[in-house]
């Protein structure tokens, strides 16, 4: 059984159960259920051999990462609305506060060197992982890290120096 075979058979046995595991820890189904549909689109890229023994680990593995990556990206959306002065949602969806959100950034990225610049901008604009952008950038993976690790802390002290 090839593994597309064995995560569309898991995803309809599992997929309820799984976005109730979600729903729990996330209280917002549609949240819940963006969580889920990640956890299949990583596991279909991915190129790991998957059995139907290891599968069940690693879906909820990743099930549990991707929660914790929910709640730190929502953790610092709440801290940049603090920072910024903002009270509900409508006011960070509107075009002139996104504006000032990633004006405050760039000020604050303007600080750093090149090379941790441009590690920050490729995870937090384009979204890419650690791996990929050590591909991208031909650098080691550890390097890439490190230089994310430096441009993260600058940038949260950074938003906390101006608030």
């Amino acid at each position: 059984m090839t593994n597309r075979e064995l995560l569309s058979a898991y995803y309809q046995r599992h997929s309820s159960e799984l976005t109730a595991f979600a729903l729990c820890r996330v209280h917002n189904r549609q949240d819940a259920e963006d969580i889920v549909q990640d956890i299949f689109l990583r596991l279909l890229r991915s190129d790991q051999l998957l059995t139907e023994v290891t599968l069940p680990h690693l879906v909820y593995t990743i099930a549990q990462h991707l929660i914790a990556d929910y709640y730190r990206r929502r953790r610092i959306t709440v801290e940049c609305r603090y920072l910024l002065g903002m009270s509900s949602d409508e006011d960070a969806a509107s075009p002139c506060n996104v504006h000032d959100i990633v004006c405050q950034l760039e000020h604050g990225l303007a600080r750093l060197p090149e090379d941790c610049r441009s590690v920050y901008r490729l995870h937090v604009y384009d979204g890419l992982q650690v791996s990929d952008i050590s591909e991208q950038l031909h650098m080691k993976y550890r390097v890439v890290e490190y230089r994310l690790g430096l441009a993260r802390r600058h940038i949260r002290h950074f938003l906390q120096k101006i608030a």
